[in-house]
């Protein structure tokens, strides 16, 4: 029997491997969910493309349409002698691009539908009846709430808080080889002594042995450069943390930001969209009752096509926004709690976090990481609207 002495004593030197196992799954598994996030924001992203894409469709459709009706109206009037050549050559020219637009429009749509089923795993000609959902609503926390709520959640951040966790770990199993590796050995045996077989065979004597081997360097060269390589791991990993806090800090100000902004440019949109279609209509009665020209209709049928192309964009990245925004807090999916930030490690935020919202950079980590010393003494593992186009009279 034999007993490992100072380099390799302790359950942490001879688990080492096993833990370093474990972990590498958690990463695996950390990494399969945050595909997974990204894969239900790019489902999303493309749902609301196509959404919108029909919606402009049909846009489009009834915005040639009223210019089909407006180029008839005004070769009439040309032949009343009440517009000129130009006019009519105008409203044809618009025409022409409203076809052209329409027809971009259903290629555009063509070529997501295509995209749309590979993400969901269909054949590529497989067609879908898109019914646009509500916006998602959610109600905005403060920066501060919305930074410690990424902070539990973020895969990303228990990540780096495992790898600064191992190399602490990977620092300890170093410095411990810088001890001699002595070895308790013990061995037990029973002998027969005598002048004949028969009491050779009785084995009476009791034979034990208690002693040391030691298997060391007498000039650890290797040892001590593994030591500070460790060391500079170490301080790597714990940088990784730190600017792991901060990026994640930004990227929910820029969510939250984000998403307060598409609001309001939604909003916009839509008054926009109903004043486009008020000028558009005073301007074709204008013109039909001789009392505009044709310009001012040929504009505002623009501004109208415009306001409703803003419209349906506004729509679509106001609705992926909002789970942009539940990624980035890292709620978006549900993940196993062994794989999320350990709460115990993450300190209260509004004691340390002085600089959310202000520009100041954190003077400290916010978690309880372990020392290389904590770990060698306790030699533990590591827990580880898309509506139809508007038509008016």
């Amino acid at each position: 029997m034999s007993q490992p002495l100072f380099r390799d004593f302790g359950r942490m030197t001879n688990v080492e491997g096993v833990t370093r196992a474990r972990n590498q799954l958690r990463a695996t598994q950390r990494e399969y969910h945050r595909q997974l996030a990204e894969l239900v924001v790019e489902v999303v992203d493309t749902f609301e493309r196509l959404v919108r894409l029909e919606g402009q469709i049909r846009s489009d459709e009834a915005f040639f349409a009223r210019l089909d009706r407006l180029s008839k109206l005004t070769r009439a009037r040309e032949r009343q002698g009440h517009t000129t050549r130009v006019d009519t050559l105008r409203v044809d020219l618009q025409r022409g691009q409203a076809s052209s637009r329409l027809e971009f429009s259903r290629e555009r749509l063509a070529w997501t539908q295509r995209d749309f089923a590979e993400l969901l795993g269909f054949a590529p000609d497989t067609s879908f009846v898109l019914i646009p959902p509500p916006l998602l609503e959610i109600a905005l926390p403060s920066t501060e709430a919305a930074v410690e709520t990424a902070l539990h959640h973020r895969l990303d951040y228990a990540q780096a808080i495992q790898d600064y966790e191992d190399s602490v770990r990977s620092l300890a199993i170093a410095k411990r080889s810088l001890q001699p590796a002595f070895s308790l050995v013990t061995t037990y045996q029973r002998s027969g002594d005598g002048t004949s077989f028969s009491e050779a065979r009785g084995l009476e004597q009791d034979n034990w042995f208690v002693g040391l081997t030691a298997d060391s360097d007498f000039n650890p060269v290797l040892q001590r450069s593994a030591v500070r390589q460790a060391e500079l791991d170490e301080s790597a990993a714990a940088q990784a943390v730190k600017i792991s806090e901060l990026s994640i800090a930004r990227e929910v100000q820029q969510a939250l930001i984000a998403y307060r902004r598409v609001q309001i440019d939604l909003d916009m949109a839509d008054r926009n969209l109903k004043l486009a279609q008020s000028r558009a209509k005073v301007a074709q009665r204008l013109f039909e009752a001789g009392r505009g020209d044709n310009f001012s209709v040929t504009d505002a049928e623009e501004a109208f096509a415009l306001a409703r192309e803003q419209v349906l964009h506004a729509r679509a990245t106001a609705s992926v926004s909002g789970y942009r925004l539940l990624q980035t807090l890292g709620t978006l999916v549900q993940f196993p709690e062994d794989l999320k930030p350990d709460p115990e490690q993450v300190a209260s935020l509004a004691a340390e976090t002085p600089f959310v919202g202000t520009g100041e950079a954190p003077t400290a980590l916010r978690v309880r990481l372990p020392t290389a010393t904590s770990a060698e003494e306790n030699g533990r593992e590591t827990a580880d609207p898309a509506g139809e186009g508007e038509q008016y009279e």
